[in-house]
């Protein structure tokens, strides 16, 4: 009961934190630790740190310039592209991404 008092405690005091880790927990006798990643706050370091370099090819749907902050320049060396339903700063692409379908369909024996 104490630790349950204890969890229940800790998530309280961080609500934001305590639901991203939600698909972690109950799923067995044992607590799955969530991974270092998870916290949205964290979320933008880890992308740079797995995907900032020479080669990667990154796609940000819903790009556009909104609240002062842009990814773009956290992928310098990666080819970055914005895509988003408006026109606007940070956007290279306008288009409705509800409505994307594959271009083409893998064929049988391709990688």
């Amino acid at each position: 009961m104490t630790r349950l008092l204890a969890k229940l405690k800790a998530a309280l005091a961080r609500p934001a934190g305590w639901a991203a880790t939600v698909p972690f927990r109950f799923t067995g006798p044992e607590e799955v630790e969530p991974p270092p990643s998870v916290c949205h706050s964290r979320w933008p370091a880890t992308l740079r740190e797995r995907f900032n370099r020479p080669g990667m090819r990154v796609l940000e749907i819903g790009s556009r310039n909104v609240t002062g902050t842009s990814f773009r320049s956290s992928f310098s060396k990666a080819h970055y592209v914005g895509f988003d339903l408006y026109p606007g700063e940070n956007v290279d692409i306008v288009g409705d991404a509800t409505g994307c379908r594959p271009i083409s369909r893998p064929t049988s024996g391709s990688t």
